[in-house]
């Protein structure tokens, strides 16, 4: 039988994943965001490493797969994303082998680990592999960014397409920070999910306070103060949005309905 892990903070699997001792796991991320922040990936080469040390030293819901892959809990990751999704839209994200700050940079990177990746549009994706277990994050498909419209019909675009292969185990995220906080929304996607699958919910308990980083209030403060200070961080934005426009120029990009501001 298929079990469905339900958390609300995304690198709340990666504390799953050590008390359970999982090893070379492989997944479906279907997820607005990669959650690799300070990971390159050598594409050509199927393998990763840390190019930002100081990622090494905590865990939150934006790199907890670059602990998973450094520590070979992670060994295989297909990432599923709509165009208006990836690493353009994050301004902490995974680099790739060709990206201009990772060709100019001198920094000495290591160790390498063995990491089976790619990244696709989730117009394109038919389901989960043979062996992976889908990690599927509630804001791949209720973004804040996505119109009401697009949000249904992606959900029920994901609903519908056949699993020739059914999955094991499915962790599904609420991810409060960038998601839609619809309670009803949620459980009731949920409920049709767990009927598709013929699948048992199991609800993860709560990250304690050390660890948790997106509680619900938590989350609708940040969007708060991320809007009043964005004024003061123009120049630096700026920067950032600068550099990341040509890293990820050769990434996936489509015409896409926003969501008015």
């Amino acid at each position: 039988m298929t079990i469905i892990y339900v958390a609300e903070e995304h690198h709340r699997l990666y504390w799953h994943w050590k008390e359970t001792g999982a090893r070379d796991l492989r997944l479906c991320h279907v997820d607005f965001h990669c959650d690799m922040r300070g990971l390159i990936i050598d594409r050509p080469a199927q393998q990763a490493t840390f190019y930002d040390a100081r990622e090494r030293g905590w865990v939150d819901q934006g790199n907890f797969l670059a602990h998973a892959v450094d520590e070979g809990i992670v060994t295989g990751l297909r990432w599923f994303h709509d165009p208006i999704g990836g690493r353009r839209y994050d301004h902490g994200t995974v680099r790739y082998e060709h990206d201009l700050r990772v060709r100019l940079s001198r920094q000495r990177r290591g160790p390498w680990r063995p990491l089976s990746f790619e990244e696709q549009s989730l117009g394109s994706w038919e389901g989960p592999a043979p062996g992976e277990h889908l990690d599927l994050d509630w804001d791949a498909l209720a973004n804040t960014l996505y119109t009401p419209e697009h949000s249904a019909r992606l959900q029920e675009a994901f609903l519908q397409q056949p699993f020739a292969h059914r999955p094991e185990v499915v962790y599904f995220i609420y991810s409060y920070c960038s998601s839609v906080i619809d309670d009803d929304a949620f459980e009731g996607f949920l409920e049709r999910l767990r009927e598709k699958l013929g699948a048992q919910v199991i609800r993860l308990s709560a990250l304690p306070s050390e660890h948790s980083t997106v509680g619900r209030e938590k989350s609708r403060y940040q969007q708060l103060r991320s809007r009043l200070i964005a004024p003061l961080k123009r120049p630096q934005l700026w920067l950032s949005s600068t550099l990341k426009s040509i890293d990820t120029s050769g990434d996936l990009e489509f015409p896409y309905p926003r969501r008015a501001s």
